[in-house]
């Protein structure tokens, strides 16, 4: 047992190691997109399935309350996170568009979409992706590296960005998303208010 957890860490180092190579442009890119989007009164709307919900609701909860430093609100909205809605489109079998509706009602072109992706189903994110882009909204796709990442990137336009971890493992994928979600909220927070952790 000891080797395998000592192995874990090797493996996530070597993970992030990577990505400190491949994406730091893209998190400043992401986060200026972002700031620039709320600077004009948009807001974010951001989404996920499985363990990448979870880390769409903890952004949006950044925005809205904070990370690290007292600072205003952010408009956020995690479209993963009403269990009502959830529940009722999945008995209905109605799920892949759970999100696309949201989109559809809630979304408009001075918004983004963030979309996170580690390893769960895309029936769902596709519709997301042409939904904003039918509301004409960017989008930033976060995933790490695979087939139905590949599926999700295809369908960008050359205004969004690709944010894509050097990774096919999905815990690696989970864990670098989470630091970059963290590191992009920090850049947001210097970017519109001046604010360094």
């Amino acid at each position: 047992m000891p080797d395998k957890i000592t192995h874990a860490f090797s493996d996530c180092i070597e993970a992030l190691m990577q990505s400190a190579e491949q994406l730091p442009s893209l998190m400043i890119e992401s986060a200026e997109l972002i700031s620039n989007v709320l600077i004009n009164e948009g807001k974010i709307l951001t989404c996920g399935t499985g363990i990448s919900a979870s880390d769409a609701q903890n952004f949006a909860s950044q925005l809205i309350h904070r990370q690290a430093i007292e600072r205003p609100a952010l408009p956020a909205i995690a479209l993963s996170s009403n269990i009502s809605m959830i529940t009722n489109m999945s008995q209905a079998g109605c799920f892949n568009s759970l999100f696309s509706n949201q989109i559809k009602a809630l979304g408009n072109a001075r918004d983004l979409l963030l979309l996170i992706h580690s390893h769960d189903t895309i029936s769902s994110l596709i519709p997301a992706i042409q939904a904003a882009h039918m509301r004409e909204m960017m989008v930033i796709l976060l995933h790490g590296e695979g087939n139905d990442s590949i599926q999700l990137s295809q369908l960008l336009h050359p205004d969004d960005l690709n944010v894509k971890v050097p990774s096919t493992h999905t815990n690696r994928i989970q864990e670098i998303h989470r630091f970059i979600l963290n590191n992009i909220c920090d850049l947001i927070d210097h970017n519109l208010f001046g604010l360094q952790r």
